[in-house]
């Protein structure tokens, strides 16, 4: 492990340590693996968001879509949450308010795939975590994400958390910055 730390950037050892925090979580004695992968994860969400480049956050986030499925515990639900966000937030300049244009495609991606999912194959935590953490810079995509809350072909579930993700863009401090805008 020390030998790929040093070759390799940092977020490179997302992936592995996202797989040994699940796998331990299906050992009967793997909370200390588990707690210490979980809290190895967080350092690196915490420190390494400006090493991220689009391909590669974009790349990582298909990975995780791929491989987190079946994921039922909710504290690795949770985290798999955070690293959504953080890969997101690679490609989101606060000062600016933009996105790019690639990881902004595919976040829309992931939440029209989430809202048409029969077979649960993408986390909601995954999907919604951008929308929560960065209102900012979806908000042009409120007007669709009410369509999907109330749309009476998608599963209740989703449209569940269609309204979670609405709920974020209630948030004052984004009422204050647009009224101000608009003033």
């Amino acid at each position: 492990m020390l030998y790929r730390i040093l070759f390799c950037g940092l977020q490179d050892l997302i992936l592995p340590l996202i797989e040994c925090a699940q796998q331990a979580l299906r050992k009967k004695d793997g909370e200390l693996t588990f707690k210490k992968a979980t809290n190895l994860l967080e350092i690196i969400l915490k420190h390494k968001k400006n090493e991220l480049n689009e391909k590669n956050a974009i790349k990582l986030l298909d990975e995780l879509v791929l491989k987190t499925s079946q994921t039922v515990n909710p504290v690795m639900r949770n985290i798999l949450g955070s690293v959504a966000s953080f890969l997101f937030s690679g490609c989101y300049d606060t000062k600016e308010n933009t996105v790019m244009k690639n990881m902004y495609t595919k976040v829309m991606e992931l939440l029209e795939k989430y809202m048409n999912d029969n077979k649960n194959q993408i986390l909601s935590e995954i999907v919604t975590a951008p929308f929560i953490k960065y209102p900012h810079a979806l908000l042009s995509e409120l007007p669709r994400i009410i369509d999907f809350a109330f749309d009476e072909n998608i599963r209740t579930f989703q449209r569940v958390e269609a309204l979670s993700c609405t709920v974020a863009f209630l948030r004052k401090d984004l009422h204050r910055h647009y009224l101000h805008k608009t003033a």
